[in-house]
């Protein structure tokens, strides 16, 4: 290679390091392209894992810690690895370090993928995790892959053998999330006068845990305040009926002239380090200087910008109210839409760490769960933590191959399937996070709903939000009945073959594009109620599938 070129190169990497230094805290522009890496100075691992030859028989690679401190059968921490057990003769050591860097547990010459320990560590204790690995000779090759230097940081929550399979306090381990996940229905807005009864019935007789979208105003008013006093009795019966229940609130990539209605509360602005004002929110303040995403949803009603104080101030406060209420769950809708010019999330990290110390003081069981639309999966904080839970995304179904239009008939169904790996779906993505909670994992947990944005005719997109010219809860809906429920058990089962956290949302209840059906419904309802066209009598069969497939 000449000199010439040599000093080409050098120029062009130290002009994009001087590049990326420059880059700082809430308010710069975030570069949105696929290449992007977050950093941390953490020592959680955000920034993926080797990706050849990682699967099962991957031979060469590298051994990669898949999990920590998850939970199986034996209900004990446990540490999951990937890629050990095909290399012949090779071992693992698992050392546990206090945050002090004193080792409390230490074990050598481990043959499997999966090792449970032999020690009980303590009760949401923070500890640092090393697992190292050997040749047939016994000679150390390092660190597994996903540990640095100074290790991975772990929570451990202590599984109450007496408790039930849905209990957390102060946080929650995958195996309870992934319960959860496992019994989700949508249904949207549940507690005024005539929805209430059904949304009820909806949850008893589904068995379901996890309600999305239970409080999902488009766009944020002043009314859900004024009716505080019904939302929290109600969601105190749904209490009363079930204590295991979450109910989700939801904040989303829309504000309106509306907000001008809502006082900010004076503990809003003490939590952001800002001198309390009595006033109102100001609508144009939350919105993105240069007018982008303005009028997005409409005239006055645009996408907020999180790096705006008073964005991340409305945030802040529709968070505690809800928290307040008694919801335990909260959907940030599009994050990356209004963290567009967020960098590394900081914006971001500093709004969530707020409403996570408000639920730990104020929250049923200390602990919010939050969730968002992330298109990129992966929603990560400054402090290298995932800032969500887990990932909430449409479904994204696609025309089945070799179909051609028609209209949907009770003998011929407008069929649709996933096909991992087209659009932007979630489906076999592998991505790599430590969630709030503790835990690690190379497989973050995703949940997928059949989606609403309205109908689009000239669109048959067989990868896209509409699907049959439809978006996906109005297909959903025009379908004959048992071939909705064929679909939903099958979809189910093709996201529980992939083994990686991922989840279906049922719909209990969800508006529709009335344009698109025959009947005029207004909305899908899973519950039945003869002589009306919004009810489609599905609830039986969500509740008997789930125990077909011991959910």
């Amino acid at each position: 290679m000449k000199k010439t070129s040599v000093f080409k190169i050098f120029c062009v990497v130290m002009a994009a390091l001087l590049f990326a230094t420059t880059l700082c805290a809430c308010g710069k522009t975030k570069t949105n392209s696929k290449d992007e890496s977050e950093t941390s100075s953490q020592s959680t691992p955000v920034l993926g894992l080797p990706s050849s030859g990682m699967g099962a028989g991957g031979g060469g690679a590298k051994p990669a810690v898949n999990s920590a401190f998850a939970f199986y059968e034996e209900g004990k921490p446990t540490v999951v690895w990937r890629n050990l057990a095909e290399k012949e003769g090779y071992t693992a050591k698992v050392v546990i370090k206090d945050l002090n860097g004193k080792v409390v547990f230490e074990e050598s010459g481990i043959k499997t993928n999966t090792y449970v320990l032999k020690k009980e560590l303590t009760d949401k204790q923070q500890y640092k995790l090393y697992v190292y690995y050997f040749n047939e000779q016994g000679k150390e090759l390092g660190l597994m892959g996903g540990i640095y230097e100074d290790g991975l940081s772990v929570t451990y929550y202590k599984k109450n053998a007496n408790a039930s399979k849905y209990y957390f306090d102060g946080g929650i381990t995958l195996d309870t999330l992934n319960n959860y996940l496992n019994r989700t229905i949508v249904y949207c807005q549940f507690f005024q006068d005539g929805e209430f009864e059904i949304a009820k019935e909806s949850i008893k007789t589904t068995g379901a845990k996890y309600i999305q979208r239970a409080a999902c105003m488009w766009p944020s008013g002043n009314w859900e305040i004024e009716m505080g006093d019904t939302i929290k009795k109600r969601v105190a019966e749904i209490h009363q009926m079930d204590p295991d229940i979450i109910l989700e609130a939801c904040i989303f990539e829309c504000v309106t002239k509306a907000v001008e209605y809502i006082k900010i509360p004076a503990a809003a602005f003490k939590a952001l380090g800002l001198p309390v004002e009595n006033r109102t929110f100001d609508y144009e303040k939350m919105l993105f200087p240069d007018g982008y995403a303005k009028n997005q949803w409409g005239t006055d009603s645009s996408v907020p910008d999180i790096t705006q104080t008073e964005t991340q101030l409305f945030f802040y406060t529709k968070a505690m109210f809800y928290i307040d209420m008694g919801y335990e769950a909260l959907h940030l809708g599009q994050v990356s839409f209004m963290g567009r010019n967020d960098t590394n999330y900081k914006c971001w990290t500093k709004v969530i760490k707020l409403m996570r110390e408000y639920a730990a003081k104020n929250a049923r069981r200390h602990y919010v769960i939050i969730d968002g639309h992330e298109t990129k999966q992966k929603f990560i904080g400054t402090d290298g933590l995932m800032l969500a839970d887990f990932n909430a995304f449409p479904a994204r179904m696609n025309v089945v191959k070799g179909e051609k239009d028609h209209a949907p008939s009770e003998s011929n169904p407008q069929k649709c399937q996933i096909y991992p790996g087209t659009g932007d779906a979630v489906y076999q993505l592998n991505i790599v996070g430590t969630s709030t909670s503790g835990w690690y994992v190379t497989q973050y947990p995703y949940l997928v709903e059949i989606d609403n944005y309205g109908i689009n005719k000239d669109n048959l997109n067989k990868a896209s939000a509409t699907i049959w010219g439809y978006d996906e809860i109005t297909w959903y809906a025009v379908q004959p009945q048992w071939y909705r429920q064929q679909f939903v058990e099958e979809l189910t089962k093709q996201i529980d073959s992939f083994k990686e956290n991922g989840h279906l949302s049922l719909p209990a209840k969800r508006w529709i594009t009335a344009a698109g059906t025959t009947t005029g419904s207004t909305c899908y309802y899973a519950a039945k109620k003869d002589g009306d066209v919004n009810f489609y009598n599905d609830l039986e069969f969500y509740r008997d599938m789930w125990k077909r497939l011991g959910k």
